[in-house]
């Protein structure tokens, strides 16, 4: 049987609060989540902002596989696991060469990194339901997007990406 490593919690803990401090000292709040409707549109401008402010949740099986084929540092806090950042708070597959970003892993990255900067919900979590509803193949969506990403109204295609971006969250709580 295959375990997950684990680093040291205490080191994590402390770069989770460092990352947390630095992000929020920057941003305010960290995410700042607002209904699709409310937006344009998104266009990943491949600046890692992302992949340097963000803790990354895994689910078990990618976690599993990050560990075993990549040797990427994963720790399990309160039976959930995540990516170890590096001693900066970058995620330890991100890359710059000048000034874009590139992900080492990127077709194999996990699933918050896919779905990054929108969420999708069956239920309304944020402001108002009827801004981020969306009816797709019969069911009714809610989908947020995270303002905080430096890609959010950068193009015009917001309906588009929001209806791709649903079937992605589709096939992964199919897995899940």
């Amino acid at each position: 049987m295959y375990s997950v490593r684990r680093p040291s919690s205490q080191r994590f803990i402390k770069q989770y609060k460092s990352v947390s401090y630095k992000f929020h000292a920057v941003h305010g709040r960290g995410h700042h989540y607002v209904p699709w409707k409310d937006i344009s549109g998104w266009k990943c401008i491949r600046c890692g902002q992302c992949c340097r402010e963000y803790i990354v949740s895994l689910s078990y099986y990618e976690a599993l596989i990050l560990a075993l084929k990549h040797n990427a540092p994963i720790i399990k806090m309160k039976n959930k696991y995540y990516l170890m950042p590096r001693a900066d708070g970058s995620c330890p597959f991100l890359t710059k060469i000048g000034s874009v970003a590139y992900c080492r892993i990127y077709y194999e990255r996990p699933t918050v990194c896919k779905l990054y900067p929108f969420y999708v919900s069956n239920r309304p979590v944020y402001g108002k339901a009827s801004r981020a509803e969306i009816i797709k193949d019969g069911e009714t969506y809610y989908v947020y997007v995270d303002k905080v990403c430096r890609g959010v109204n950068r193009s015009k295609n917001i309906e588009e990406v929001v209806r791709y971006y649903i079937e992605l969250w589709k096939r992964y709580t199919k897995t899940t």
